[in-house]
């Protein structure tokens, strides 16, 4: 009889134990296991709950996973929307110059050009296509560098009033042959400045570009300096479209270009700020900008 009492008795605690490890042991990793099969098959909307033993520990660990593997996924999509995008925009603003250089030399070729005026035409509007290609070709460049954290910027102290006179020069020619007014508004200082002059140099020409894209007729720019203690405040306005209200907490954000409806018409891969910011920062400085729609950005 005594023996049957010690057999039950191990029998309920074989029960006790089992229940014990059923719950703290066999369940949780039963939860794991569910969670590893919708990890494996995309699914991430859940959470995994844990308690405070080894197993809970592995299971919030499990969770930390789950998380990481989801952002990483996120990130990736992103990237990949933001490449077919690029890539995409690129097509566009490819396609359109090399179809127009490629009419134009077809023109030349099949002697419709026949005086020295309307050749020296065809070449000049080949040769401006040339120029959008070329920028474009800069943009990625600079986009590959920013992307990979390789963004060089070689400083040198140069005269900034020379610098800036210099750099402005085909400006001046290009605006005024797009029948585009271009204004100095006040003196250039004329104190020496520690700058990378071709990366400024590029963040001048694309806010410049960026206006002449969306003037208007009888459209202007005007440049403004103001020397702040030991920094250059420096302004470029335009009358063109301005910029909506809704898009202006994204205007620096690479790829992104506006209003849809707006941009069909004139191209833009949407890198052009994003990397003025980049730079500029890299400079140490600041880059804003203010619009009003319809009216003037500066």
């Amino acid at each position: 009889y005594l023996i049957i009492l010690e057999i039950l008795f191990l029998i309920v605690i074989i029960f006790i134990l089992y229940g014990i490890i059923k719950k703290k042991v066999l369940m949780p990793l039963n939860v794991l296991q569910k969670a590893a099969h919708r990890i494996n098959t995309g699914d991430f909307d859940f959470e995994i709950p844990h308690g405070e033993n080894e197993v809970g520990q592995f299971a919030a660990s499990f969770e930390l996973m789950r998380d990481e593997i989801y952002e990483n996924i996120k990130t990736r999509n992103l990237a990949e929307k933001s490449n077919k995008e690029l890539i995409a925009a690129i097509s566009h603003d490819i396609r359109t110059p090399v179809a127009t250089i490629s009419a134009y030399i077809e023109a030349i070729k099949s002697g419709v050009a026949k005086d020295e005026k309307r050749l020296n035409k065809y070449l000049d509007i080949i040769y401006a296509k040339s120029l959008e290609l070329k920028k474009l070709t800069e943009d990625l460049f600079i986009h590959s560098e920013i992307n990979a954290d390789k963004l060089s910027i070689n400083k040198k102290e140069v005269y900034f009033k020379d610098f800036i006179e210099k750099m402005l020069e085909p400006v001046y020619l290009e605006t005024n042959n797009l029948g585009i007014t271009f204004k100095l508004k006040t003196d250039i200082p004329d104190i020496i400045v520690n700058i990378d002059e071709r990366r400024i140099s590029e963040v001048f020409l694309n806010i410049i570009e960026n206006s002449k894209k969306y003037i208007k007729e009888n459209g202007k720019i005007e440049l403004y300096f103001k020397l702040r203690n030991d920094r250059i405040e420096v302004k470029i306005k335009d009358n063109g479209i301005g910029i909506k209200a809704e898009d202006m907490p994204y205007i620096f954000d690479k790829f992104y270009r506006g209003e849809k409806s707006r941009n069909k018409a004139y191209g833009g891969a949407g890198l052009g700020l994003s990397i003025c910011k980049n730079i500029i920062e890299a400079h140490g400085g600041e880059i804003q900008i203010d619009s009003l729609d319809e009216v003037e950005t500066t």
